[in-house]
């Protein structure tokens, strides 16, 4: 399992990424997933309310895997990463917000391990260049590293309020 976000109607998602899936528990605390999405790898969740959805929008951040892989194992650099956004009450894909192939200088979006949005930008952490990758909420495309040099793996980002 990777990710977990909790929703305002207080519906816990998971991802599993073994499972090439995302189970939903509603109301959090259910014995049993109320349903699945199924997504290819999911890795990282993230539950925004100031989408045009009105329960809120599900991004799903999910590794794809090249063809090309060899059967010893993932490498993280022959992957491709996309982040996917569903509609809270629908479960199906509204659109997929293709933040994924190539940006910038032609460097693909791989592991995309976090991400938030704030002030109409959806962030990314890519784990494998070490980024905080910025992309326009409304048409995905890429505005530029916000931070262009982590000085570790990351594995998720928050946002904290001035002050902190």
């Amino acid at each position: 399992l990777r990710g977990i976000a909790v929703d305002a109607a207080n519906c816990m998602h998971v991802a599993d990424r073994k499972a090439h899936r995302v189970a939903h528990y509603c109301p959090a605390d259910a014995p049993q997933p109320s349903g699945f999405t199924e997504v290819k790898h999911p890795i990282a969740l993230s539950v925004v309310h100031d989408m045009p959805h009105e329960a809120g929008t599900l991004l799903v951040g999910s590794v794809e895997k090249r063809a090309s892989l060899d059967a010893d194992g993932p490498d993280i650099g022959d992957a491709e990463g996309v982040v996917l956004a569903f509609p809270l009450d629908l479960h199906k894909p509204v659109f997929p917000l293709q933040v994924s192939a190539t940006y910038g200088d032609k460097k693909s979006l791989s592991h995309p391990a976090g991400m938030l949005v704030s002030g109409g930008l959806l962030y990314v952490l890519d784990q494998s260049s070490k980024q905080l990758l910025s992309f326009d909420l409304e048409t995905a495309k890429y505005k530029g590293a916000a931070i262009k040099t982590l000085p570790d793996v990351p594995e998720d980002v928050a946002l904290v309020p001035d002050g902190c």
